[in-house]
């Protein structure tokens, strides 16, 4: 049995994975609830918002785009996949698509009558009951790649540690830095490898991201570059508290903040 994130096309290079279970039971409910909507909503998939809150596990893979849209704030091509589904999930995401198609192995494929937009999601795959693969209209091709001729090979694949993981390919993080910072974007462009783990409990949410190098001093500049950004922010003087080290050739950031102050943040 192929883990989930393996139905993800390996064109995305950002790649995020949510324990929805501990995430539940580290929340109060209506802030899981909240974030989860506003979540899907974003991505432009908030037909999928009930399924997706009787979900386990969940994995995304994005591509940044830089296409605006006010519907799809994150303006992204993405693969999401709603995994270890509870047997009262819901269905009234069908409503939008074709009856399925029943391709065997217990896979049935879903066809969106009018995908809007780039951003709509335009196929579902559902295996046996228990998970959902969701391709905006982008990434249908991609993904039948993957599911229907099993043509897979993802490598960016996130760690199954903590409440909130997630890899990135450096380009794509280095395009994403492009605009704002091309000074970081060029030193972010020589890592090998960019994860990143977030624990949460009842008094503070606290996150490491791990960068691999070539060469220590590669990841030391990138050290003095981060320590003077924050340092231009205050970060020391405020709620959030940032860490930057150096391991050997990896940069190290540990950065935690009290949970009441992102309960502020929503209203909560």
């Amino acid at each position: 049995m192929l883990e989930p994130v393996q139905d993800i096309p390996v064109d995305l290079g950002l790649v995020v994975r949510l324990d929805v279970e501990r995430f539940r039971g580290a929340m109060p409910q209506v802030i899981f609830e909240l974030f989860m909507r506003l979540f899907l909503e974003g991505l432009g998939a908030e037909t999928f918002t009930q399924a997706a809150l009787s979900s386990g596990r969940m994995y995304l893979g994005l591509r940044p785009t830089g296409v605006a849209s006010g519907t799809a704030p994150f303006a992204m091509d993405y693969v999401l996949v709603l995994d270890h589904l509870t047997p009262e999930a819901t269905h009234d995401w069908t409503t939008n698509f074709h009856p399925p198609r029943d391709l065997g192995r217990a896979y049935f494929r879903y066809d969106a009558k009018r995908p809007e937009r780039r951003f709509s999601p335009a196929r579902v795959y559902e295996k046996a009951g228990e998970r959902l693969t969701i391709a905006s209209a982008a990434e249908v091709d991609a993904t039948e790649r993957v599911i229907e001729r099993h043509v897979r090979g993802r490598s960016i694949v996130p760690e199954e540690r903590g409440v909130l993981s997630l890899e990135i390919d450096s380009s794509v993080l280095s395009t994403m830095l492009e605009a704002t910072s091309p000074r970081m974007s060029q030193l972010v462009s020589r890592a090998d490898d960019l994860r990143a783990y977030f624990e949460v409990n009842q008094e503070q949410c606290s996150g490491v991201l791990r960068a691999h190098f070539g060469l220590p001093s590669e990841a030391e500049r990138i050290k003095d570059a981060l320590s003077i950004v924050l340092s231009a922010l205050s970060v020391s003087d405020s709620v959030v508290k940032i860490e930057v080290s150096v391991s050997e050739a990896d940069l190290i950031v540990r950065a935690s903040v009290p949970l009441s102050w992102l309960f502020a943040l929503v209203g909560t």
